[in-house]
């Protein structure tokens, strides 16, 4: 871990401080207003099924290794049992997007400096579509984790060509692996990416041979570590029956513009003020913080190093975060961090100013105090700003991250979760973009000033600087027409959960029964079909309850006796195929109760509908219902 130790030592207190507090403040939007949340997601309700259907049967949920591996439904088990099941099935998510949080920090901070990692701190920190996530029960945002840790690691190892970093790699993509299937993704993020760096500049530096060892070693441990699970299924089908349920919800190609805008749309349904907010004091904390180092560093004030470094050059900065935001409230965070890190990575393969101020850094640390030169044009400041890995090889991590998620995440079908690892390669170009043009412009600007001239304006730059005036202008020109969405990150999530609770009391009043169920045993049974998230709600209700993947049911019983039993069904269920004929041709076997109605929050409704249809009847999804049926 020299690297990591390295990164640590060049750490300012000030730039510390800018850390804590972002990741400080982004826990508290993480964590304000818990009383909003509860169970609600289909799969939120499958993975915490191991709080109520495990102690019942002593078996997982009905296939529930068709969704995940049993890491996380482990953890909700584990938080539920000292939080309760209130809180508990949502700590794993809060804990472990913090913990994303500094991670992508410290990533980015590796690879590309001090800037980047500033930057980067709060695009995380901030994101409402993160923040959403990290307040649920689902895989996304702890597997997200291990795959940055994991990649953060294998990078590390084959800068400094390092077997056991690639083992630690392998042991967390395997962990990664553990939590969702898609774990597998940093062997294929770092070998594409390594490889790709090989053929432009890496050959130089490490043999094909050595590098393809390197990511053996990433993938054995990955697969070793995954092998246990690999095994249980064996009891459940194997992993082709994993393979095969995966299988039905890929989409052809044609598919895929339509399915890239989806997701795209979903994101934007998602995004708020707060992204435009990250970034402008993203870029101002950034530019603002290098700036006053490069200007006030306590080495060797007088040299040309510092010379250039004026106050307009931090205007310049500030004008380009102003900018940036005008530009995120127009168009969203999205469009603005593509178009930020498709230029930035462009600029790093051009113009490798990073590389350069990297390899200044290590110089600088290999001489002795008393040997150091003058005449470069670097100072301590800028060595504790510089990158400590190659930022070539991360460039080309993050470009293969970055074009390996945007080709395939369209094929799947759109659920907006599945672009979590898009957008965290988006949040990482984007700041590396940040990080390279603003070290670009304060070496231009030492240039300039070293050889007593000024940098004038070229044609080119005028025009495009003419034109990105033009393009911010005519998006808060018709910010006026467009609804900037609101903050969705506290959306109330507890309509489901009320609705169940309703559903509880309907089959009391059904059979007459007291507000508490008889110490003898059950008075009613409820079946539910096609609705986890129901299941876990009217178990902590007192009632008791059971999945069923059949309609044709048989009464319930106790002791021999037999108990009244009921059917409760919503809207994933009329979605299942087939549900519908099956019902029409046994539905005289029951008796309706009561329609109960309830109110989706915008995830749920996400993946009941898509984004076209959404758009084509507004307001007719926003009333769902569950019915509650009673065996005759």
């Amino acid at each position: 871990m020299k690297g990591i130790i390295q990164m640590k030592q060049r750490l300012s207190t000030k730039e510390l401080v800018i850390v804590g507090g972002a990741i400080a403040f982004g826990c508290v939007l993480r964590c304000s207003q818990m009383n909003q949340i509860a169970i609600e997601h289909f799969d939120e309700g499958v993975y915490s099924s191991t709080v109520w259907y495990g102690e019942v049967s002593n078996d997982p949920y009905p296939a529930r290794h068709l969704y995940a591996p049993p890491a996380l439904p482990w953890m909700i088990g584990a938080a539920s049992s000292i939080f309760g099941p209130t809180a508990g099935p949502f700590l794993p998510g809060l804990l472990t997007g913090a913990l994303t949080v500094l991670f992508v920090w410290g990533f980015t901070r590796a690879m590309f400096g001090l800037v980047a990692g500033l930057m980067v701190v709060l695009l995380a920190s901030l994101s409402d579509y993160h923040i959403i996530y990290s307040r649920m029960a689902l895989t996304d945002v702890p597997v997200m984790m291990w795959i940055l840790l994991s990649v953060w690691l294998g990078v590390t190892g084959i800068d400094q060509q390092r077997g056991r970093l690639m083992m630690l790699a392998g042991f967390a993509c395997g962990l990664a692996w553990w939590t969702k299937y898609s774990g597998w993704l940093p062997m294929a993020i770092v070998s594409s990416g390594s490889l790709f760096w090989w053929v432009v500049t890496g050959r130089q530096r490490c043999g094909l041979g050595r590098l393809l060892f390197l990511n053996a070693q990433l993938v054995l441990t990955a697969v070793i570590v995954w092998c246990p699970w690999y095994f249980q299924l064996g009891d459940v089908g194997g992993y082709s029956a994993v393979a095969d349920n995966h299988g039905a919800y890929l989409q052809s190609w044609s598919a895929w513009q339509d399915d890239l805008a989806a997701q795209v749309i979903w994101y934007t349904e998602m995004d708020s003020w707060l992204a435009a907010v990250a970034i402008l004091l993203g870029m101002m904390f950034a530019a603002t913080q290098r700036w006053f180092d490069a200007r006030c560093s306590t080495w060797n004030r007088d040299a040309a190093a510092t010379s250039g470094v004026t106050p307009g050059l931090l205007g310049r900065f500030l004008v380009a975060a102003a900018l940036l935001c005008a530009a995120t409230l127009s168009i969203g965070s999205f469009g603005t961090m593509a178009a930020v890190g498709v230029a930035g990575m462009a600029g790093i393969f051009l113009w490798p100013v990073l590389s350069v101020l990297r390899h200044e850094s290590e110089v600088a640390t290999a001489m002795k105090p008393g040997k150091r030169d003058t005449e470069r044009p670097f100072d301590q400041a800028d060595f504790r700003a510089a990158p400590h890995l190659d930022p070539q090889l991360a460039a080309c991590i993050i470009t293969a991250w970055f074009c390996g998620m945007l080709l395939m995440t369209p094929r799947y079908t759109p659920f907006p979760r599945l672009l979590l690892p898009l957008l965290t390669s988006l949040w990482v170009a984007a700041a590396a973009g940040t990080g390279w043009w603003i070290e670009a412009c304060i070496n231009v600007a030492r240039k300039s000033a070293k050889s007593g001239t000024r940098s004038p304006f070229t044609g080119s730059q005028v025009a495009v600087t003419t034109l990105v005036l033009i393009l911010v202008g005519a998006g808060l020109w018709m910010t006026d027409r467009i609804v900037v969405p609101s903050m969705s990150i506290y959306e109330p999530r507890t309509g489901l959960r009320n609705a169940s609770y309703q559903v509880a009391q309907a089959c009391r009043d059904a059979v007459g029964e007291p507000d508490s169920t008889p110490s003898d045993g059950p008075a009613f049974v409820v079946h539910a079909f096609g609705e986890p998230a129901v299941l876990y709600h009217l178990h902590h209700a007192g009632v008791v309850a059971s999945p069923v993947q059949d309609l044709d049911l048989r009464p319930a019983s106790f002791k021999g006796q037999t108990l009244p039993t009921f059917l409760v069904f919503g809207p994933n269920a009329l979605r299942t195929p087939g549900f519908m004929y099956d019902w029409v041709d046994i539905d005289y076997r029951y008796e309706h109760i009561r329609d109960i109605e309830w109110l989706p929050g915008q995830v749920v409704l996400s993946n009941l509908f898509s984004a076209k249809w959404l758009s084509q009847h507004p307001g007719e999804e926003r009333l769902q219902l569950l019915e509650v049926y009673r065996l005759r």
